[in-house]
């Protein structure tokens, strides 16, 4: 796959930790992101669509023409048309979106987009009313606008029907992404071209802050990642046993002192504290498991889980302390390593949900303004179209009426012809120029087929018709009428018309010469 404008999208970082009691106040460009129960974080989003506009070389032809549908509508027009509802924007939601996760997603974000204070968007914005529609400095700006209608857009469309696949799910909404047991530590291989993040390059995006409140455990949260690691390798009881207390020696609740084969060094990097939480009138005691938020040392516990989710159900033993203790700080990894994995999909998953409202918001946009335009210029490209289609369809039925009418006629002469051929000298037709009359035979040969030869010459020569070339044609029968297309069509071209007219009759005058002389010779 190509390379594909992801508009920055992709560079949001995490710049700190979201409390909802506290009613934080959130700067523009910037939304929570819900990562557990216990923890939220706020994303800083970069929107290049500004930045890049200036510098992208539009096609002269296609501005021009976007300029004359912009100049079409007034200030009044412009503005309803570059805006919808939140009714008809979830109406057209299934249309442009087949993952019904990120149908979901959508909606969610766009109320939560609608309740809050800051713009998340640079470009576009919505109202609490639940009115989205372009930034007035886009709106105001042609060229900004035909940047974001005729450049932006198509791009997001590609992008987005890249995350998308054969059963309508996206990419990030499937459930084997939503495991972290089928991925590993890069998670590179399974993820596009395009999407260069793994959950280190997460780790790399986040503020100081946010780390260490990553890697703060739970000791409430961690007892049941522990019982699943020792329920799958099935550790004997005592083994168990052996495992639960290097535990509470993490946790201080035994003196390490007491515990031959203790090795201190396992334990590097590892601390617990206890922490209270006071809630109205109740205050309750929690413990936790602080890891070092040096990357080397993250890097090292995402590739201890890594190795042991590779490894399957083997047996397993902990027979003494410090293996136990081993055993303990790989549950540590692998309880990090879900809780990175599930960052790390909640924010691409909330990156793309970004996107897809912005694509949503810009379609539905120009949508409404090319029907605002269709309306106020006239005839609408579909319309325009079917018109087009019909007036072929009348020049078919012309073509065939004439060739029907062409075979009638000559069905109608051979039925009033005699049977066998005779000369009909005395039978002549008259044909009327001004106050001469001209007589020419049919047929006849010796001195009337001469004569007949040179009332033709003289004919083409003064331009003038036989009524003998009109037998084909009853007295009742009218031409077909013209259409004032036609018309105005003939009245443009009448100049070549009659130029090509004079050249076909000068050229049938002189075959016509060439044949009459062929027959005086041959006479």
């Amino acid at each position: 796959m190509s390379q594909v404008e992801t508009f920055g999208f992709d560079k949001a970082r995490l710049v700190g930790v979201y409390n909802k009691d506290d009613c934080d106040v959130l700067a523009p460009m910037q939304l929570p992101l819900y990562v557990d129960e216990t923890l939220m974080m706020v994303v800083q989003f970069e929107d290049q669509v500004s930045k890049k506009w200036s510098a992208v070389h539009s096609s002269k032809r296609e501005y021009n023409e976007f300029l004359r549908k912009y100049n079409s509508l007034d200030v009044t027009q412009l503005n309803e048309s570059c805006g919808i509802n939140e009714r008809d924007l979830f109406v057209s939601l299934p249309q442009l979106v087949s993952c019904v996760g990120c149908r979901r997603a959508v909606e969610h974000l766009f109320q939560q987009v609608q309740k809050s204070d800051n713009s998340v968007y640079e470009s576009i914005r919505v109202t609490p009313s639940g009115w989205l529609d372009i930034s007035p400095s886009f709106k105001n700006n042609p060229k900004k606008l035909y940047h974001l209608f005729h450049c932006v857009r198509p791009k997001l469309k590609l992008f987005l029907e890249s995350l998308r696949k054969k059963n309508k799910r996206c990419l990030f909404h499937s459930l084997k992404l939503q495991k972290s047991t089928d991925f590993s530590i890069e998670n590179k291989p399974n993820l596009p071209k395009w999407c260069n993040c793994s959950v280190i390059d997460v780790w790399d995006q986040m503020c100081q802050e946010c780390r260490e409140e990553i890697t703060m455990i739970d000791c409430g949260g961690f007892i049941e990642t522990m019982n699943q690691y020792l329920k799958k390798h099935r550790f004997c009881s005592e083994c168990k046993a052996k495992v639960h207390r290097a535990f509470q020696i993490l946790t201080g609740e035994v003196d390490y002192r007491k515990e031959p084969g203790f090795s201190s060094a396992i334990y590097q990097g590892l601390k617990s504290c206890n922490a209270t939480t006071t809630s109205d009138d109740s205050s309750t005691e929690s413990k936790h498991i602080h890891v070092c938020c040096e990357r080397s040392y993250i890097v090292h516990m995402l590739m201890q889980a890594n190795a042991e989710m590779e490894g399957g159900r083997k047996e397993r033993h902990a027979k003494t302390t410090d293996i136990a203790q081993e055993e303990v700080c790989m549950c540590i990894a692998l309880y990090l390593h879900q809780r990175l994995h599930r960052l790390w999909h909640q924010k691409l998953t909330h990156e793309q949900t970004w996107l897809t409202l912005f694509y949503l918001g810009i379609e539905a946009c120009w949508q409404n303004f090319e029907m605002a335009v269709q309306d106020k210029i006239g005839i609408g490209r579909m319309e325009a179209l079917c018109e087009e289609l019909e007036m072929e369809e009348k020049v078919k039925e012309s073509k065939l009426e004439k060739k029907r009418m062409k075979r009638k006629r000559q069905k109608k002469k051979k039925e009033n012809k005699p049977s066998d051929c005779v000369a009909v000298n005395e039978e002549v037709c008259r044909v009327e120029h001004g106050n001469v009359v001209k007589k020419c035979a049919e047929h006849g040969s010796g001195e009337s087929l001469a004569t007949f030869h040179s009332c033709l010459l003289d004919m083409l020569e003064d331009d003038e018709s036989c009524e003998c070339s009109q037998n084909g044609t009853s007295d009742n029968e009218s031409p077909p009428e013209l259409t004032q297309e036609e018309i105005e069509d003939f009245e443009r071209n009448r100049t070549e018309i009659e130029a090509e007219r004079f050249r076909l009759r000068e050229r049938f005058r002189q075959d016509f010469q060439k044949f009459v002389g062929a027959a005086n010779n041959e006479q």
